[in-house]
């Protein structure tokens, strides 16, 4: 997929370039998406989800706080911050997002371990 399809969107692009491990090329599809956009919020989703996979945890967490921003009852940003806080051992900050899918033993235990 070294070229870009001319007849897809900008979001089907970076989603196609993801699914196919082109993660590079996502990461700088959505960075173009958000720069003409900056409330795209599946372009901020998965941005930090990029992010997270590249263990960049505090990039990451910066564009899930933005899509929260923008949708704060939507799932996707919750189960990643969720997730970046768990790999940084943050359990407090994990347990709270947890709580969004009514995971409250699994925060329970986490937040004893904090």
């Amino acid at each position: 997929m070294k070229d870009k399809p001319t007849n897809f969107d900008p979001i089907t692009i970076a989603s196609l370039q993801f699914q196919t491990g082109e993660f590079q090329a996502a990461k700088k599809t959505y960075q173009e998406i958000i720069k003409n956009n900056p409330k795209d919020f599946q372009a901020l989703v998965l941005l930090g989800n990029i992010a997270l996979l590249s263990n960049k945890f505090k990039k990451a967490e910066k564009w899930l706080l933005k899509a929260l921003k923008i949708s704060p009852s939507e799932l996707a940003p919750h189960a990643l911050l969720a997730e970046v806080y768990y790999r940084q051992d943050d359990f407090k900050n994990a347990a709270k997002h947890l709580r969004k899918f009514n995971m409250d033993d699994l925060a329970e235990r986490l937040e004893i371990k904090d």
